[in-house]
């Protein structure tokens, strides 16, 4: 029979789990909420801006003008933008992640263009190891220091990257939210803009009123794009990654409690079995006495 002790320390061990899982979910629960308010905030702003931009996209192609933000005739290098998991506990968000934009890389990528990956968050030996020789930075502790201003300054260091044309194509991936409990990878094309031919304008269609520089100002909005539609994916991919840490965490607290159950019926067993023994003992003692 196991020693009691051992099991009671057992007992103790899981206790001090469990509390640290359910402190862990109520913890991804109230960093859940925060980033719900911050993507609530910037919704409408961005939703704003992708109406302008779709407007000037038909614009800009019924006017046939030439624009390196809506248009790339020739295709040779592409930089993707993967936003990982801070932290791990997670469950399988990443390892989806990684798996939907592998599959994407064999079937429309590899062999046909050049490609560089730019990676944030928690470090993946699956990334290192499968694709070493395509990632160009992998920022590890972008999450610690993360804010607006961070995403802000990377975002206009990759918008003047394209300007020059360094790279002609620009992807980001994430995890894109459904709801509570579901989530897609996602590998959305940020630059050039694509068409959307369901809110496409006829020929006819009205144009705005600019006040300087036409080219100048489709920069400005282009950059504004970029900064927002960074900052909205990764906090899309926090929401989903503490989402999927409460639901890990809320399992793993539940399955605490089971086997604390298992372990003390265990406990139970083995302290009835010690008095068992020990009365069986005493009733021995006392008929030898009784017989002498």
């Amino acid at each position: 029979m196991i020693n009691k002790k051992e099991i009671k320390n057992k007992i103790n061990s899981v206790l001090n789990t469990k509390k640290i899982t359910r402190a862990m979910e109520m913890i991804s629960v109230i960093k859940m909420k925060k980033s719900k308010v911050k993507i609530n905030l910037i919704q409408p702003y961005l939703n704003t801006l992708e109406k302008i931009i779709c407007n000037l996209s038909n614009v800009i192609r019924n006017k046939k003008e030439k624009s390196l933000f809506f248009f790339q005739k020739k295709i040779k290098k592409i930089i993707f933008i993967v936003f990982l998991s801070s932290k791990g506990l997670c469950g399988n968000l990443n390892t989806n992640l990684f798996k939907h934009f592998l599959l994407y890389l064999k079937e429309s990528i590899f062999g046909k263009f050049s490609f560089k990956i730019i990676i944030f968050g928690k470090k993946e030996s699956i990334f290192i190891n499968q694709l070493k020789e395509n990632i160009q930075e992998y920022n590890f502790n972008f999450y610690k220091n993360f804010n607006f201003f961070t995403v802000k300054n990377f975002s206009n260091k990759i918008f003047q990257n394209y300007k020059k044309k360094k790279f002609h194509e620009i992807f980001i991936v994430y995890n894109k939210n459904c709801n509570k409990k579901k989530y897609i990878p996602i590998i959305e094309k940020l630059f050039p803009i694509q068409r959307n031919s369901k809110k496409s304008l006829s020929k006819n269609s009205w144009d705005y009123i600019y006040e300087s520089d036409s080219s100048l100002l489709y920069e400005n909005i282009l950059n504004r794009f970029c900064t927002i539609k960074i900052y909205h994916s990764i906090l899309e991919n926090l929401i989903n990654e503490y989402s999927s840490r409460i639901i890990a965490m809320k399992n793993a607290t539940e399955n605490s409690a089971t086997l604390i159950q298992d372990l003390q019926v265990i406990y139970n067993k083995s302290r009835q079995f010690n008095i068992t023994q020990e009365l069986t003992e005493i009733i021995s003692g006392a008929s030898v006495v009784l017989m002498d």
